[in-house]
C-alpha cells in the first residue's frame, strides 16, 4: 500500500548479561549470593588497575554492580573450581577498590573493603590467566563485614611460597 508513514526507532536497553560494567548483574540487596559460570563469557574487563603481575586479559568474566545506599564495609568471597580472582573496581575503567589473587584450582578468593554512600561498586569475576581462558563454575557472596574481615588475621594464617607452606610459629624476643 502507498502512503505516508511515520517509523520510529528506540534503542533497547541492554539486558544484563554480566559482560560489562554496563550490563552488569545487579545485586540488589545484602546479604546477596549467585552461582554461576564464567565458560561462556568474553574477556571483557580486566584487572590491571589492580598493579597485579597478570590481570585476567585472556580469562573470561562476569560483572556485579552494587550501589551503596548508606557508607557499608563488605566482604565479597568467591569460591570458584577455576584459577580464580575477585576484584572491586569503581568503574570498568576506573580504580582498583581491592583485589584477591589466589595461585590455584578450587580456591575461596576474599576481600574487605569500605564503600561509601552513592557510589557504585562493580565486582569482578575473573581468572588469572592472561595466556589462556581460565574459566568454569563459581559462587559469589556479598555482605556486610560483621567486624571479621576477610579471614584470620595474616600473622596466624599458613603462608604458601613457591609451593611450600611455613606454619606460623611463637617468637620470644629478650
Amino acid at each position: 500500500e502507498a502512503g505516508s508513514f511515520v517509523l520510529s526507532i528506540t534503542e533497547a536497553s541492554p539486558t544484563p548479561d554480566g559482560s560489562a560494567c554496563g550490563v552488569a548483574f545487579e545485586v540488589a540487596s545484602l546479604p546477596f549470593e549467585a552461582d554461576g559460570d564464567t565458560s561462556d563469557a568474553t574477556a571483557d574487563v580486566n584487572f590491571a588497575a589492580c598493579g597485579e603481575l597478570f590481570s585476567g586479559l585472556g580469562s573470561a568474566d562476569e560483572v556485579y554492580a552494587f550501589e551503596a545506599t548508606e557508607d557499608v564495609e563488605l566482604v565479597a568471597t568467591l569460591s570458584a573450581d577455576f584459577d580464580s580472582a575477585l576484584y572491586a573496581l569503581s568503574a570498568c575503567s576506573g580504580a582498583c577498590l581491592a583485589v584477591s589473587e589466589l595461585p590455584g584450582n578450587d580456591t575461596t578468593e576474599q576481600l574487605a573493603l569500605s564503600v561509601e554512600a552513592g557510589s557504585t561498586t562493580f565486582f569482578v569475576v575473573d581468572g588469572y590467566s592472561d595466556a589462556e581462558n581460565e574459566a568454569g563454575a563459581y559462587t559469589l557472596s556479598i555482605a556486610e563485614d560483621e567486624g571479621g574481615g576477610p579471614g584470620p588475621d595474616p600473622i596466624e594464617a599458613e603462608v604458601v611460597v613457591s609451593g611450600f607452606a611455613f606454619q606460623p610459629m611463637e617468637l620470644t624476643v629478650p
